[in-house]
């Protein structure tokens, strides 16, 4: 693994990842061979103008000092020229600060040891496509740095060097950017390269490593032959033809580049081994990666969109192809032609419009734990094609297809006639039918998922976010009490590692179904009469209580609150009331009730009193009662009934008249209803005494004197009077004769 590294930190060291490099070529291409054969009799001719005057002084080395070339041939020239520093490690040559427009070579440096730096330096050609701006032969130690570079045939180049640093410099509008050839142990850093026939050229070098460029505008990027044990990595690449073009190498790795708007290749590598290309993201060309005869190779991590072809692998034998992401490619997503002993493991594969992954003519292949989905013309192809390699070894297991419709096995398209006997869903969710449940009840929600690489979940309710996580087992469960009556929408969304997301929505319809309850038991109810009943009925409902209704409401009212009340004192009887609590949804709860108006209070009669009258006087007898419900009474004459009649309000006192009556002692007893069955009575005696001479009838009235409720007299009544007034006479009798015996006879 390599070690992420800073954008605009360079390092000279490049770290060896990979063993055991071998050969070494030690060939120049054609074009190289002509520019080194073409400059090098100028460059042993080329003249200094200032080697033979007197040295420049440290002073000279300002800001845009103009020259027409630099020229140092050795390790003394860097002192004739007077250039800061003492050529070691830590205090190396500083030619910095020129600037220099020629046809020729602008700074030639070459056959030199001690330590150098070309440092902010501005080189350009006078006319384009002629020239080099830097150019180093059997030079070593040397750091190129924050020069501006352009209109030459080359920018820099770099012919059998060792220990090379190239970092910030600007280059733009030539015809090679970088033109590298049999250089080793090399950095190139942090460069803009623009507007280039090739970017980067090179041939025969190691180690090295290319980081943090931008590279735009180039026919190819970058070109690099006879090339091993280098790191390109964070690189960013467009408007090209080629991204990165490879040829014969081993131990490369290629990391964390952005190729995009490239038109032909993005990376294309030719007779490779022992490489890792991993982290690129690449959009846009016809192949995005196109691998061809080589070995060992590990491709993993990288994404791939819009382009022809996404990974195109020919004749390639022992490599992997793992979690790399192919997407909206307008041909196949992953094609192996004529190879074998691969992996194909875990990659993702959507929406191409041609096959997802295609194998022909290829061999012993291992085709297993893919997202293979949604490809136009076919997820999935296995074809022997028309070489003599036969395609009859591929194992096609644990997949997951978009068109995957739950049968045993995944029949593989094709005249191999592969199998995947253990297919899967890429993400799939058996919910349950829209359902009703009762206000107040629990609400089960249970979804079975499945999926070959399921993340994660999120549960919404009407779009609020209920609960979310990990998924780790093949079914959802949630519990969930719904407070109000209403539809809601629950949606849960499972996700996979591909950022695939699968959603099953429910409708939950929670109904109000459930009468009200009575929060006490109402049953008989007793009134006084002359009072007004009231009783305060409560119900509870989960949805609450809408309305009170009552079927007596001439009589009754019962209010929002459930208040009842009569609407007026009630005559005395029983009253069956039914009473409702209503909900919002016409829901109820029923009670009936008995009210029983009931006198228990006797009625009220004011005493008469004795009465006394002569014989021949006739006599109205009047009592005052009172009784909130008067009924009857009843009036006897010694024990004897006279009358009977209906007491009602209107009376305001009961009467009776008696005329003639023989001398005597009479009793009278009244009594008196009310409709409750209380009775109340008054009795007296009327005396009716003799007259000795004749005399006229007059009638007596005598009224009440007090208040008295009574019981009913006998003839008892009469004869204790008589007892009494004899027994009176008595006494009378016997003092006055104990008078007589006190005083003695008289004389």
């Amino acid at each position: 693994m390599v070690a992420s590294l800073e954008r605009g930190t360079c390092n000279r060291e490049v770290s060896v990842l990979l063993s055991n490099i071998s050969t070494r070529k030690v060939v120049l291409t054609g074009f190289i061979v002509g520019i080194l054969l073409t400059t090098y009799p100028s460059i042993q001719n080329f003249g200094n103008p200032l080697l033979h005057s007197n040295p420049i002084s440290e002073t000279s080395f300002h800001p845009s000092v103009v020259l027409s070339s630099i020229v140092i041939e050795s390790d003394a020239d860097f002192e004739m020229w007077g250039f800061p520093g003492n050529g070691s490690s830590n205090n190396p040559y500083l030619i910095a600060n020129y600037t220099i427009e020629t046809d020729g070579i602008a700074i030639l440096v070459r056959q030199t040891e001690a330590y150098f730096r070309i440092e902010n330096c501005t080189v350009h050609s006078n006319s384009y496509g002629y020239g080099t701006g830097i150019y180093l032969f059997q030079s070593n130690n040397s750091e190129l740095k924050n020069n501006t570079i352009s209109g030459f045939s080359s920018g820099i180049i770099a012919s059998r060097v060792e220990s090379l640093n190239v970092t910030k410099n600007v280059l733009t509008h030539s015809l090679l950017g970088l033109n590298f050839s049999q250089v080793e142990d090399f950095s190139i850093c942090d460069n803009s390269i623009i507007d280039f026939d090739t970017g980067i050229l090179m041939d025969q070098v190691e180690p090295g490593s290319i980081y943090f460029n931008t590279i735009d505008d180039c026919t190819t990027g970058i070109h690099a032959t006879h090339v091993d044990d280098t790191i390109i990595s964070d690189n960013i690449i467009s408007n090209c033809d080629t991204g990165v073009l490879l040829e014969n190498g081993e131990d490369l790795i290629l990391h964390n580049n952005s190729l995009s708007s490239i038109i032909d290749y993005g990376i294309f590598t030719s007779e490779l081994d022992y490489t890792d290309i991993f982290s690129n993201v690449i959009t846009g060309p016809n192949y995005g990666l196109y691998l061809s005869f080589g070995n060992t190779f590990n491709v993993s991590f990288n994404n791939i969109s819009s382009c022809t072809n996404g990974i195109y692998l020919r004749t390639i034998s022992m490599g992997t192809i793992y979690m790399n992401r192919v997407t909206d490619c307008s041909g196949d997503g992953i094609f192996l032609r004529s190879s074998s002993n691969d992996q194909v493991a875990n990659n993702t594969v959507f929406w191409n419009s041609e096959v997802g992954v295609y194998l022909e003519g290829s061999s012993s292949i291992n085709v297993t734990g893919n997202e293979i989905g949604w490809n136009s013309i076919r997820n999935a192809q296995d074809s022997i094609g028309t070489t003599t390699l036969a395609a009859i070894n591929n194992i096609w297991a644990d997949n997951a297809y978009s068109d995957y419709t739950g049968t045993e096995d995944y029949a593989i398209a094709g005249n191999s006639f592969s199998v995947d006997s253990s297919p899967h869903y890429i993400g799939m969710i058996q919910g349950m039918d829209d359902f009703s449940t009762e206000l107040g009840d629990a609400t089960l929600l249970q979804w079975n998922v499945s999926g070959l690489r399921i993340k994660n979940y999120q549960l919404y309710c009407d779009d609020n976010l209920l609960s979310s996580g990990i998924f780790n087992e093949s079914e959802i469960i949630f519990e969930t009490y719904s407070d109000s009556v209403g539809i809601n929408e629950y949606k849960l969304t499972v996700t996979t590692s591909s950022e695939i997301q699968t959603s099953d929505t429910v409708f939950v319809e929670t109904v109000d179904t459930t009468n009200p309850n009575w929060n006490s038991e109402y049953d008989e109810y007793i009134v006084e009469s002359g009072n007004y009943f009231i009783l305060d009925v409560e119900a509870s409902d989960l949805s609450g209580i809408d309305y009170y209704w009552i079927n007596d409401t001439s009589r009754f009212n019962i209010s929002e609150s459930g208040l009842i009340m009569s609407s007026a004192i009630l005559d005395l009887g029983l009253y069956r009331l039914t009473v409702r609590a209503y909900d919002p949804y016409d829901n109820y709860c029923e009670e009936i009730l008995s009210v029983i108006i009931q006198d228990t209070i006797a009625p009220t009669i004011e005493d008469v009193g004795n009465v006394t009258i002569q014989e021949n006087e006739s006599i109205t007898l009047e009592w005052i009662s009172s009784d909130r419900n008067p009924a009857s009474y009843e009036i006897y004459l010694n024990n004897e009934l006279v009358t009977s009649q209906t007491w009602n309000l209107e009376q305001e006192k009961i009467e009776i008249t008696f005329e003639y009556l023989e001398p005597g002692v009479y009793s009278v007893l009244v009594i008196i209803y009310d409709k409750g069955g209380n009775s109340a009575q008054d009795d007296l005696l009327l005396i009716v005494e003799p007259v000795s001479t004749p005399s006229t009838s007059t009638t007596t009235s005598v009224t009440p004197s007090t208040t008295s409720s009574t019981t009913p007299t006998d003839n008892l009544s009469t004869v204790i009077v008589t007892i009494g007034v004899s027994g009176a006479a008595i006494v009378i009798l016997l003092i006055v004769f104990r008078e007589k015996i006190i005083s003695g006879p008289s004389e």
